[in-house]
């Protein structure tokens, strides 16, 4: 026995792979082991030789075409073996084998044929002769030696190993050859049984064949084909007992080779073949079920499945469990049902017959459990193929249950045995409840056992763990607790006596042998010893001393083992309550035994915590905390330093497995705060001593370990915590904390940790920063960290180490205070570690935070990050490439660059400074993609942003993602800091680039060009890439480094450069592209091209949105095919023209374009024919009435659109304003082509003139149907004048053309001015500048051909030139309002073109006099329209003119009205009024006009119908109400509301309306004639409400009372509200209130009266903003609900609001107003809609915000940040628009109380009861046009010069322009309800007021200087401040 366990020890030192003390490991190791040799014994041969062969082998029989080559190569390597050469080859085996000859018949078995005949032959030659001979085949000396010495298995078993594989192979792959290979393997079994007895070499063959079937099992039928004949084998008993009887017997047995297989744990026995055979059994059974994947062995792979499948039966499954797999696992069962039933039977009876075992050797033993363990798992079929109640499942319980008593816990059983019964055990449970209380009750005591390892248990506890899950919970906990007792102690540390009782039960090995293993005749082993397993027992020990060494040594192991079962159970079954109870329970032991045994605890408490809930998580992290106490009170240095390494171990699971979880900040933030807790003081700013700072310093340190472990490690990325507010000043405390107690750089703690902290400074925040904003606490001087007391001797070192970087002239020790020299320390100390970590960036970061800047340091921190570079670029040198890689220094110099951008001026110039340094120290830095890139992307991000002011005036864009790193930096609003910080960035850039190409030329170069031909997309469709100009004109330099040319003396006007030679390489690139592209095959080409042509006409059939790339692929392939000349041109064309054209976006047809133009010069022949075939697609799409031609687009006039109650929708604007623009522009990029491509053929032929014609007069023929919408003005006039080219050129020729041209181009321009005159469209100034230089070109060109024109036109002529001298006039006066501009207003109208122009078009004539107004051509007009008036009943416009001078002449009749178009919904009902009450046909017409329009229109004018009833005498009205209120039953309910509204004149419903009994008689028939259903609706809405409105009723006991008091009387009648089916609140008709707030209502202040404010839910559809679409949202809207005051003065001003909104969103405007609603319900009484997220200005002051501007700065940040900026924008717009219609409506009362600040910044007025005609109190105070207080400057930069001042005052001049052409639809908004007796009217007087507040006599010019002087005069006006202090004086509003 003795020599035997020396031997495997031996044998695994001498593998050096393992070397353990203990026997149990070294039979655990063995399997391992052997199959480790085994692989290895394979590979071992692998000469070079071998290799070329094996190589040679593959290629000869892999190839398939080359049928007489491979036979010839096969037939060199295979002719070498002597069974081609020998004369007798049935005496093969006879000839000893050679190393040669075996490397070739490896290498011949490891490659499988490609062809079924040559596998045959193979088989037939070779493989079959030689494998049937492995069990007599004699080996050459040279080989056996040679396995000998490499320590490897005897070469006949690997022999027969690698025949055997091929055959397998060869079957699975062709399974025509099983009949074959079955035959040979019966004849190979016969050879075997005649020769194993005479020879060894038939085992070694047998083991080789067996092992081949274990690894490869692929071929099924095959396997189960050989396993059927080795269970024969086996069973017929004889042939085990003579392979035994050999080996014990036999001499010649006893050579070499059996004594290498013994040592090698490997003993030939007839065990060892058993268990192969059933190692084979359980391989064929896993292949079958399909477990490969799987890593665990069957039966736990069975156990598993059992556990899904209950998982997915009980409902508990995750939704990641794959179903599939259970299918597929029952499939796999029924499959193989029969086959499975047998094996089953075959392993019952092994198990059964217990004589098997054969326990003579060590090694024998272990195959012996071995078998049984896979005949266990085998048996783990049973319940899936048989009933509960079988017998088969009867004897296989039985089975577990006799393994349970007699092996479980003996010493000598191996670990997969032991897996094995605990693995059936479990699976039982899902099944019957027989063996469970066994397997609980047992698992303890196995866990207890003495010779089990801590490994094994864990894997055994996770199997009984999935066994546990069919049992209750109860279980787990009994077993836990057992595990508990196990853990007990007695006072004197030994184990009690619970277990010494166990002691005396432990089955011992010698029982087993007594009982039930028969001893066989096995004195005769090997060495002849006959030594026996397991003499040694546990039945020893308890003979020992109970103290001594070994018990000892078994306790630690026991508590060992015991924790680590429990930990595994509580991991496994991860239930909350287990693993509270585990933990609970392991807590208590820490402490209560010995030192040792508190390291495996707390090392499982560790394991167990990533897996708890946060609340167990912390009550450990208090645990840890309470222990770290007591080790240190005590102190006890063991228990810390497990502590510690238990907190490790937590830090690294977590950071592996659950980083930036909850659990991960909880701890991370856990160990922070233990590091900012160590060391508080009771007071701030007191001397410590110095052993108490030592003492503290050193309890830090004990955190540093644990904290970097949890830390990403320097090189990898970062912690992110950019957004994490609680976590970053976490880490900046605990820096401080650091220096408070004594680290300084060089101190000996620092270099002890230094490790650590190098991983801390790595992750943590800069000290200061822009993040968090406001934050007080980091103010330095309030830090209560910093202001932590120090010791003399601390504060002296600090000072020292501050010295040492800064010099003593910066830091002034008498005025800097200690809190700042501290942070200095903090700051040297993080940035001085974090440069060695490889980060030197963050240092400019510290700029950005405000109290760096007013403080006194921030010299100090300039020199710092200036040093922090100069060490980087020194670590460098020495070099550590995992942090100082090049792609590490590139990210750093790119992290600075970043910074260059930044708003914060110290910032930017430190950041400059820094990179300056950086590139000039380390040049290599920006010799990379990353940096290079970011640089050139910063260049183009900046020049992008300075078109985005120009061309989004209002709406700047502050975000730029660069394009390569798709970084977005930050870019403030100023256009004059983006002109600035380009070209200041544009000269460093050019230094440092210069720089670079003097280093290193050809590297830069190549970066360069890359950066170039990277264009992409982008750059197809745009024009200027900022930075891929620059990186042209530095590759073209000519430096220094150019030797020869740089010096060249030549002196002239072009400074020459390289830049041709860049190209040259450039476009070699581009041309090498393209040349790979045609390296693929014409006919490749082709095809790509059909299925790209497919997929693009496949998408446009669906309605799919069609990618660019799609297209641009497509056109690029075509294009190169077409130009090299391998397609068929006419095909191609037709798709290269068409499929643009289908696709018809702006990006299709701009490369499209281009492409065309390209194949026109390279390819001239097919010119025409593309040309043609444009022009083709061209009129279809006219024809199709797509881009420039649809209509889809157009805006309706202003009056016409539906009004909304709304914030101002500018991305709605927006986005329906870049459809438009999407949509037209393609065929501006196909004008664009024709007229490129006319210049450049002019003259060519009369042909292409001809095309060109035709073109040209089918575009503008048709441009009576073009888009009328404001982007298209441009690409008409585009479209023009390529006409008047072409007409030109007609001119020039003489082209029988000209006539027609000049009418259709006069005619086609005309067209443009059918619609109203209008202002242009949207902010993009470049884009209106661009208009307004194509119509001057049109201009100037129609003048150029004046005589011509006039000649073929006339008048029209003439008449045109009117409207565009017009035009431009009215573009130039919108860019630059308040300049002159010459020649203006100057076009008299004269009578004979008023006539000219109505006889053209009626329409065209009333919109020129609108443009050129006078009141002669006004009288001109009106004569033509009383004469004509049946020619100008299309045009709704020339109504008023026509009943305008009905009144000039006699009362003549007016019944052409009745033929008139619809015109608006306002005029409509101003038809209404007295004047033409006694005119029916003007009532029919008024009556058929509104009824024509959609509903939703009529309804927004509800008050002004209800007004008209006052002069309805025909009754007109009242039938329009009535009909109406049939088809919409919300405009029924508002009318009702309003009538009621209507019915007193007083707040107080006394002195009645005289309209009233109208308006009762109406009401009641309307409801009257309500359908069943509109009834009911009508009940349920009215009810709803007056529950609602109630509340103010029942409040009025309580007016006097406290606010409390009325609040819960408030709350106790909203409980008692009842939310019906499909109520609305009266002010949201177009929501469903779906739910009410409770709690939420509010009584408002008052006097007399009671109003409230309540909150409901309400579900409504609203526009998706980008998206267009509508989508069903549910908001919460606060109302008021408001008694005893009139809101009917409030409906119209926000009824107006509402109005100048719609004008000012039908020009895109950047102005800002939110009409919110507001509805009348009773006399007194009305709804208002509270403005969502907005405080009152008076509320500001209340809550003691200085002002305005200090308001802004609190909650939007400093005037740098973009919050800032983006807010104060919001405010310019909000103002400018509130101010203009301040002025306009005459709002008074402004006070600080109805001016609201929305979160957005927005300025909002609400209340307006003073407007109009009205003065609050009657004080003439308000004389000012409009408020503009100081503070409303102040936000917008304090001066009237600042931009934001400048940008106001554009807007309110726009605004006022805006609206002056729409006054008339204002005043009859305004002009019905005048007679409504509201106190704001003073009669006609208010109307002839407002409209002279619109200056109607001026021009727009006149009306811009107008707007200014009136913004003058409200800039800080006295008299708004006396009001403010008015109304403080009289309610208590503060100013």
């Amino acid at each position: 026995m003795g020599k035997n366990i020396f031997n495997i020890n031996n044998y695994c030192k001498s593998r050096k792979k393992l070397d353990h003390k203990k026997i149990t490991t070294a039979i655990e190791n063995a399997t391992r082991l052997r199959q480790m040799r085994f692989t290895r014994g394979l590979k071992a041969s692998s000469s070079l030789r071998a290799k070329a062969i094996g190589r040679l082998t593959k290629l000869s029989t892999g190839a398939p075409n080359d049928q007489n080559n491979n036979g010839t190569t096969l037939d060199l390597i295979t002719h070498t073996l002597p069974i081609f050469y020998s004369t007798n080859t049935s005496k093969i085996y006879t000839i000893p084998l050679t190393l040669s000859e075996w490397e070739v018949l490896t290498s011949l078995c490891v490659a499988i044929p490609t062809t079924l005949d040559l596998v045959e032959t193979m088989l037939k030659e070779i493989i079959t002769p030689y494998f049937l001979e492995t069990p007599r085949q004699r080996i050459s000396d040279v080989l056996s030696s040679k396995f000998k010495l490499e320590q490897m298995r005897n070469p006949i078993e690997l022999l027969t190993f690698q025949l055997t594989k091929f055959m397998i192979q060869a079957c699975e792959q062709y399974p025509v050859l099983y009949e074959n290979i079955g035959g040979i393997i019966s004849t190979y079994f016969e050879r075997v049984l005649k020769i194993f007895t005479i020879k060894q070499s038939g085992l070694l063959s047998l083991v080789g064949f067996i092992n081949a079937f274990i690894q490869f099992p692929n071929s099924t039928e095959l396997t189960k084909f050989t396993w059927k004949k080795l269970a024969k084998l086996v069973l017929r008993g004889s042939f085990l007992n003579e392979v035994d009887k050999i080996l014990n017997s036999s001499a010649t047995f006893t050579n070499d080779s059996i004594v290498q297989y013994y040592d090698a744990g490997n003993e030939l026995s007839s065990a060892y073949l058993l268990e192969l055979i059933s190692r084979l059994q359980v391989s064929l059974i896993s292949h079958l079920l399909n477990t490969s994947h799987v890593g665990a062995n069957l039966s736990e792979f069975l156990l598993n499945q059992q556990y899904q499948f209950y998982k997915f039966d009980q409902e508990v499954a995750d939704e990641n469990d794959d179903t599939k797999c259970i299918d597929d696992f029952f499939f796999n069962v029924r499959s193989n049902k029969q086959f499975f039933t047998d094996m089953c039977k075959i392993s019952l009876q092994f198990c059964s017959e217990s004589h098997i075992l054969d326990l003579s050797t060590d090694n024998r033993a272990r195959f012996s459990f071995d078998t049984r363990a896979h005949y266990l798992q085998t048996l783990c079929l049973i319940p899936f193929i048989e009933d509960t109640e079988s017998e088969l499942f009867e004897s296989f319980t039985n089975v577990v249950s006799e393994s349970i008593d007699k092996f479980f816990l003996s010493d000598v059983v191996t670990p997969s045995l032991i897996k094995a019964i605990v693995a059936s055990a479990s699976l039982l449970n899902f099944f019957t409840e027989k063996l469970s209380l066994t397997l609980i009750r047992m698992f303890p005591l196995l866990v207890a056992s003495p010779h089990i390892t801590t490994e094994t248990v864990n894997d055994v506890a996770k199997i009984f763990t999935t066994g546990l899950y069919p049992l209750n919970e109860d279980a787990i906990v009994s077993t836990i607790y057992s595990m508990n007792n196990l853990l007990a102690v007695s006072e004197d540390g030994s184990p009690v006596p619970v277990l010494r009782e166990r002691q005396l039960t432990i089955t011992s090995g010698k029982n087993i042998e007594k009982d039930y293993f028969p001893l066989r005749n096995s004195s005769a082993s090997l060495d002849g010893t006959g030594a026996l397993l397991g003499n040694t027992t546990v039945g020893q020990l308890s003979s020992h001393d109970v103290n001594s060494g070994a018990t000892m040594t078994y306790h630690a192991s026991l508590i060992s083992n015991c924790v680590a079962a429990t930990t595994t159970i509580a991991s496994y079954y991860n239930t909350q309550s287990i693993t509270a109870l585990t933990i609970s329970i392991l807590t208590q032991k820490v402490n209560s035994m010995s030192k040792e045994l508190d390291s495996v605890i707390l090392n499982s408490l560790a394991r167990l915590a990533p897996n708890t809930s946060l609340t167990e998580f912390s009550l450990l992290l208090k645990f840890f905390k309470s222990r770290t106490v007591i080790a240190t009170k005590i102190d006890d240095s063991a228990l810390l330093k497990n502590i510690i390494k238990a907190k490790c171990v937590i830090s690294k699971e977590l950071l592996a497995r659950h980083f930036s979880s909850d659990l991960y900040f909880m701890y991370l933030h856990d160990l922070l705060d233990s590091i900012i807790a160590s060391g508080e003081v009771e007071r701030l700013e007191h001397h410590r001593p110095q052993t108490e700072i030592s003492r503290v310093a050193d309890q830090i340190a004990t955190y540093l370990e644990p904290l970097a472990a949890l830390l990403p490690v320097p090189g990898d990325t970062p912690l992110d915590i950019n957004k994490d507010e609680v976590t970053t000043n976490k880490f900046r405390n605990a820096w401080f904390n650091f220096v408070i107690h004594g680290y300084h750089l060089g101190g000996p703690i620092v270099k002890r940790n230094f490790s650590f902290l190098l991983t801390i400074a790595y992750n943590s925040p800069p000290l200061a920063s822009e993040f968090p904003a406001n934050n007080k606490e980091l103010s330095l001087e309030m830090n209560t960290i910093l202001r932590r007391g120090s010791s003399n001797e601390n504060i002296k070192q600090q000072k020292q180490q501050i010295t040492e970087y800064f010099n003593t002239n910066i830091v002034q020790y008498r005025t800097t205070s200690s809190s700042k020299i501290m942070f200095l320390a903090a700051a040297v100390l993080l940035e001085t570690i974090r440069c060695e970590a490889g980060d030197c960036s963050k240092t400019l970061l510290y700029f950005s935070d405000p109290s760096i800047l007013s403080g006194s340091i921030e010299k100090c921190i300039a020199v710092l990050s200036v040093s922090m570079i100069r060490k980087y670029a020194r670590l460098i040198q020495k070099g550590n490439d995992a942090i100082f890689n090049s792609k590490m220094i590139a990210q750093q110099l790119n992290n600075l660059l970043l910074c260059l951008s930044h708003r914060e001026p110290t910032l930017q110039d430190a950041a400059f400074h820094a990179c300056e340094i950086f590139i000039r120290s380390i040049p290599s830095s920006l010799c990379h993609h990353l940096s290079l890139y970011t640089l050139l992307d910063m260049l183009t991000a900046l020049f992008d942003s300075i078109l985005d002011s120009e061309a989004h005036k209002f709406e700047p864009r502050y975000e730029f993602k660069l394009k390569h790193s798709k970084t977005t930096i930050l870019v403030p609003s100023s256009s004059s800091w983006r002109a600035t910080t380009l070209s200041r960035l544009h000269k460093s850039a050019k230094e440092w680039v210069r720089i670079l190409l003097n280093r290193s030329n050809q590297d830069t170069k190549i970066l360069l060009q890359s950066y170039i031909s990277d264009l992409g997309e982008y750059s197809r469709l745009n024009s200027v890439e900022f930075g891929v100009s620059f990186a042209m004109d530095m590759a073209g330099l000519i430096l220094p480094a150019d030797k020869e040319l740089s010096r060249l003396t030549y002196y002239g006007p072009e400074k020459p450069n390289t830049i041709s030679g860049f190209i040259s390489l450039h476009s070699w690139r581009s041309k090498y592209l393209f040349d790979t592209a045609i390296t693929s095959s014409p006919e490749d080409i082709k095809r790509q091209i059909g299925i790209s042509t497919q997929n693009i006409r496949k998408n446009l059939t669906l309605g799919n949105k069609i990618i660019t790339k799609d297209v641009t692929d497509f056109l690029d392939m075509a294009t190169a095919l077409l130009i090299l000349g391998n397609g068929a041109p006419a095909s191609l064309i037709y798709d290269i023209v068409h499929i643009p054209f289908e696709v018809f976006t702006s990006a299709s047809l701009k490369i499209a374009t281009n492409v065309w133009l390209t194949i026109i010069t390279e390819k001239p022949e097919v010119a025409h024919l593309l040309l043609v075939e444009v022009c083709y697609c061209w009129m279809r799409s006219i024809d199709d009435n797509i881009g420039l031609y649809s209509r889809d687009h157009d805006l309706k006039g202003e009056e016409y659109q539906k009004m909304e109650y709304s914030p101002y929708d500018k991305a709605g604007i927006n986005r329906d304003a870049k459809n438009a623009s999407q949509a037209m522009q393609p065929h501006l990029h196909v004008i664009k082509f024709f007229a490129s491509h006319f210049e450049g053929t002019l003259f060519q032929s009369d042909f292409l003139l001809k095309i060109f014609t035709k073109c040209a007069l089918y575009g503008i023929k048709n441009l009576y149907k073009a888009s009328l919408h404001p982007f298209a003005r441009m690409i008409r006039h585009e479209l023009l004048l390529f006409a008047t080219l072409v007409l030109n050129a007609s001119y020039k020729q003489g082209s029988k053309y000209m006539g027609r041209l000049s009418q259709e181009i006069t005619n086609g321009a005309l067209s443009w001015f059918k619609r109203p005159v209008a202002w242009p469209f949207g902010s993009n100034e470049l884009k209106i500048k661009a208009d307004l230089s194509v119509t001057r070109d049109l201009f100037l060109q129609l003048n150029k051909l004046s005589s011509l024109m006039s000649r073929h036109c006339g008048k029209d002529y003439k008449i045109l030139n009117y409207f565009l001298a017009s035009e431009i006039q009215q573009i130039q006066t919108w860019l630059t309002p308040t300049e002159k501009i010459e020649g203006a207003d100057s076009n008299e109208l004269t009578s004979d073109i008023v006539e000219a122009t109505f006889a053209k078009d009626p329409t065209l004539a009333i919109n020129l006099l609108q443009r050129c107004y006078s009141k002669e051509a006004e009288d001109v007009l009106m004569g033509l329209v009383a004469k004509h008036a049946l020619m100008c009943v299309g045009s709704p416009s020339a109504l008023d003119l026509f009943i305008k001078g009905s009144h000039l002449g006699s009362k003549k009749d007016l019944h052409a009205t009745l033929y008139w178009a619809p015109v608006s919904p306002l005029k409509s009902i101003n038809l209404f009024l007295p004047e033409w009450q006694g005119n029916s046909f003007i009532l029919q017409f008024s009556i058929y006009s509104l009824e024509s329009q959609d509903v939703n229109l009529a309804f927004f004018y509800v008050p002004q119908i209800v007004q008209c009833l006052r002069y309805d005498k025909t009754g007109y009205v009242e039938r329009l109400i009535l009909d109406t209120a049939k088809i919409s039953v919300l405009f029924s309910h508002q009318i009702i509301w309003n009538m009621l509204a209507n019915c007193y004149k007083d707040d107080e419903g006394i002195q009645e309306d005289e309209i009233k009994p109208t308006l009762d008689r109406i009401r009641e028939r309307m409801v009257s004639s309500f359908s069943q259903s509109h009834r009911d609706f009508y009940e349920r809405e009215f009810e709803f409400f007056d529950e609602v409105t109630g509340i103010s009723g029942k409040l009025k006991p309580y007016i006097k009372k406290s606010k409390a008091e009325k609040k819960h009387k408030i709350d106790e009648e909203m409980s008692k509200i009842e939310v019906k089916p499909d109520v609305y609140l009266p002010s949201n008709p177009d929501g469903v209130v779906i739910d009410i707030d409770r709690k939420s209502g509010k009584p408002l202040q008052s006097h007399a009266k009671a109003p409230f404010m309540a909150t409901f839910k309400i579900k409504k559809d609203v526009k998706d903003p980008l998206t267009g679409k509508n989508k069903e949202v549910e908001k919460w809207q606060a109302a008021i609900f408001k008694v005893g005051d009139d809101c009917r003065q409030d409906v119209l001003a926000l009824q107006l609001i509402s109005l100048f909104r719609t004008i000012w969103s039908s020009i895109g405007l950047d102005v800002y107003v939110f009409p919110y609603r507001v509805t009348a319900t009773a006399p007194g009484c009305g709804v208002i809609d509270v403005l969502p997220n907005s405080v009152s200005r008076d509320m500001l002051g209340r809550e003691a915000v200085n002002g305005l501007y200090e308001y802004f700065t609190s909650k939007f940040g400093n005037e740098s940040t973009i919050e800032f900026q983006n807010a104060r924008n919001n405010f310019v717009k909000s103002l400018a628009g509130y101010s203009v219609i301040s002025y306009l409506l005459q709002f008074k009362d402004r006070h600080n109380g109805n001016i609201m600040y929305d979160d957005q910044g927005h300025c909002l007025h609400i209340d307006f009861g003073f407007i109009f005609d009205i003065v609050p109190g009657g004080i003439k105070f308000e004389a000012v046009p409009f408020k503009l207080t100081k503070e409303m400057v102040k936000v917008m930069g304090g001066s009237p010069q600042t931009p934001a001042y400048l940008a106001f005052e554009e807007l309110c001049i726009k605004a006022y322009l805006a609206a002056r052409p729409h006054v008339e639809a204002i005043i009859e908004c305004v002009n019905p309800m005048l007679g409504s007796g509201l106190p704001c009217f003073k009669g006609h007087k208010t109307i002839r007021n407002l409209r002279a507040r619109f200056q109607p006599q001026k021009t727009d010019h006149e009306a811009a200087l107008y707007m200014k002087a009136l913004i003058r005069k409200s800039y800080e006006s006295i008299f708004t401040k006396g009001y403010d202090e008015f109304q403080r004086l009289t309610n208590g509003i503060p100013y």
